[in-house]
């Protein structure tokens, strides 16, 4: 087997031909990369050819970056991210692309703003140190920016869709995105007071949402008297309250429960509305709600609150409602509480089975339903248990 024939170069024109073979192919990979690398660095590649990011190009294409390619911020600075990005990331891409295993939708969670682009790349425009930034006069703008770039934070991590702002994504660069790290809870990565990131002429103000008529009824109020705007955003998203109110503290000062009401709350209020009444009175509910329209709405035949005096006249109603009108608020044991053992309501056959609950515990429990006469309609009339038993009618007044 003859092995490979290595050229002569001490022939002249051996060595002539490699060079110029050598110099042809690399004329060639470099002509290859001059045109390759401004195709996949222009804007309409990584739009419209590759990623198929429809979103986020045409979300570029509004920015204020709109000048600016894909590479002035997703390349690091410098030939060798050029050539990671081109060599290395790239050709993955693509294969990615067509094989439809690429993230959609694109980095919807901002994992690369918040672990992989570095800072370098917006510095090389962007510093606090050599330029000064606009704001609208409610943030400590400059200090911020060198504070936070001291502390080695990504400018991306609140700026995270500085030049794509698709709907549906999450933007930091609000207040929600700040408390990811100002907050006053314990242990808070940065401080949470306001007057840390705001001027002080600001920290007095309310936020705009707080100034529109009937956003909220005076603390000391006791029952809804009109239609309050406070409650649409808390259900929207109450992380916006609790960026500044404690939701222990200052939610259920007023409403004695947790808000907005958490999810099956209507498999539980009623053991909260029994726990509010009881312990506070019927006031707390109607700070919200007009209990004589909205309970009836879903409790049917039976006024909420129940009217005064309730007691004597319930049996009744959960006789003809049955028993899980009763439950669906009150705790199987308030029954017992004043019936005793017995079963409400009575079973069918308790007529015939009464008698053996008397004599093994006591009639009290039947004198707070029945009376004397409702005893003596049969007892009387067919001589049952006459006067001289244990069973004395006379306690029955």
């Amino acid at each position: 087997m003859s092995g490979l024939k290595i050229p002569d170069f001490g022939d002249s024109k051996v060595k002539v031909r490699y060079i110029l073979l050598g110099g042809i192919g690399l004329i060639l990979i470099l002509f290859a990369i001059s045109v390759a690398v401004p195709v996949l660095s222009n804007p309409k590649f990584c739009g419209e050819t590759c990623h198929s990011q429809t979103l986020q190009y045409e979300s570029w294409k509004k920015s204020s970056h709109s000048k600016i390619t894909c590479d002035a911020c997703h390349v690091q600075p410098g030939i060798l991210g050029l050539i990671k990005d081109k060599v290395g990331n790239k050709p993955v891409e693509i294969l990615k692309e067509l094989t439809n295993q690429y993230e959609k939708p694109i980095n919807h969670s901002s994992r690369l703003s918040q672990e992989e682009m570095m800072n370098d790349a917006c510095l090389r425009c962007h510093s606090p140190l050599t330029r000064k930034f606009t704001t609208n006069k409610i943030l400590k703008i400059e200090s911020a920016h060198i504070k936070h770039q001291e502390e080695g934070i990504r400018c991306t991590y609140c700026h995270n869709r500085v030049a794509h702002d698709v709907p549906g994504y999450t933007n930091y660069l609000t207040m929600k995105g700040c408390f990811r790290c100002h907050n006053s809870k314990p242990g808070g990565r940065a401080p949470g007071d306001c007057a840390v990131c705001h001027p002080r002429d600001f920290v007095a103000k309310k936020p705009p949402s707080h100034l529109v008529p009937n956003w909220a009824p005076p603390r000391d109020f006791v029952k809804v008297t009109a239609k309050y705007e406070h409650p649409a955003k808390a259900k929207e998203d109450i992380s916006y309250c609790l960026m500044c109110h404690d939701e222990e503290k200052f939610c259920t000062t007023c409403h004695r429960t947790q808000m907005p009401h958490q999810r099956q709350w209507s498999d539980r209020h009623g053991r909260d509305a029994f726990i509010s009444i009881t312990n506070e009175g019927k006031f707390f509910c109607e700070k919200c709600h007009n209990l004589s329209s909205f309970c009836s709405n879903c409790h049917k035949g039976v006024m909420y609150p129940h009217p005064s005096p309730w007691a004597p006249v319930h049996g009744k109603k959960a006789k003809e409602l049955g028993k899980k009108t009763c439950t669906f608020c009150h705790r199987e044991d308030l029954c017992t509480a004043c019936h005793g053992e017995i079963k409400m309501p009575h079973d069918k056959n308790w007529l015939g089975q009464h008698f053996t609950y008397i004599r093994e515990h006591s009639v009290e429990p039947c004198l707070n339903c029945h009376n004397k006469k409702e005893c003596e309609q049969c007892h009387s009339a067919h001589k049952i248990h006459p006067q001289h038993t244990i069973y004395d009618f006379s306690k029955f007044q």
